[in-house]
């Protein structure tokens, strides 16, 4: 009961330290969360001709331009929208580290992360975690899917069920797909720390900070799904129009102090940091 009562209030404070550092702030945060979105858009938007050029040719869709005109208007695009593709994760690190920076004035500045090799290294480490979490996701939702595709199977097939069959098949869908989800959602927690971890270490490869992630949250997944959950209802008001500036900067700077929390928890209880800093390319060293 007493360490019930201890994390409400620890929740509690963080919630008005958040309040406290978004005072003034949180329309610039908002803005600077949605240039991300209008650029990888833009990125999309200049993608469509040189795409559509593939498949159906230049002259298809451009007929008013000469061939070679057209290749070459074809090529820009593509290259612009690479570009923008590059800058929107720029863009997204750079807050991220402005964010940290924000809760945590020691932390790296935006401007450490403003940069190509970087960005790359963004990219890396969103790429490995959007690969596992579909790995994850097949593993978790797999029996559902196969459940429910017998049962269409035989219905299909044979054009006929015997009503007790079909409302079990159709109930142990159902279980499997909400059990398959909330496995999935509490393994997601394993990835959690990664964008903390990555700015902390700005030398650190990516895949070494998805692995640091995982480590750190060891036996701390259900304690980190109770409190995503509590998250939710801040993320139903970030996204309704007249809430949406304060509570998605509140929201961010949130995830951010959640992060640095049990990031330091688990410094506390190990003596020692499951990630290692890398000075340069040839020495390392590793908090004790």
């Amino acid at each position: 009961m007493k360490n019930i009562y201890q994390e409400l209030i620890a929740v509690f404070n963080m919630k008005m330290r958040a309040r406290y550092l978004i005072r003034g702030r949180s329309l610039k945060i908002f803005i600077r969360s949605m240039l991300p979105s209008l650029l990888l858009f833009s990125a999309l938007l200049s993608a469509i001709i040189p795409v559509m050029s593939i498949y159906y040719g230049v002259k298809a869709v451009i007929p008013y331009l000469t061939e070679s005109f057209g290749i070459m208007i074809c090529v820009l695009l593509g290259l612009s929208s690479l570009a923008l593709l590059l800058f929107s994760f720029m863009v997204r690190l750079y807050n991220k580290a402005e964010l940290f920076s924000l809760s945590d004035p020691l932390q790296c500045k935006g401007s450490t992360f403003f940069s190509f090799t970087q960005t790359v290294r963004y990219i890396k480490c969103r790429f490995i975690i959007f690969v596992l979490r579909c790995t994850w996701a097949l593993v978790f939702f797999s029996p559902a899917f196969i459940t429910a595709g017998f049962t269409a199977f035989q219905l299909i097939y044979s054009g006929e069920m015997i009503k007790s069959i079909f409302i079990t098949l159709f109930a142990l869908t159902v279980l499997l797909f909400i059990g398959g989800a909330a496995f999935y959602f509490t393994v997601m927690g394993r990835y959690f720390l990664a964008d903390y971890l990555m700015l902390i270490s700005p030398i650190q490869p990516a895949k070494e900070v998805v692995s640091s992630s995982v480590l750190s949250l060891q036996g701390k997944l259900l304690s980190l799904a109770f409190i995503r959950l509590r998250l939710i209802p801040l993320k139903i008001l970030s996204a309704l129009m007249f809430f949406l500036p304060y509570y998605r900067a509140f929201l961010k700077l949130l995830i951010v102090m959640t992060a640095e929390k049990l990031y330091g928890r688990r410094l506390n209880e190990n003596k020692t940091a499951p990630v290692v800093f890398y000075i340069s390319r040839k020495s390392v060293f590793s908090l004790l």
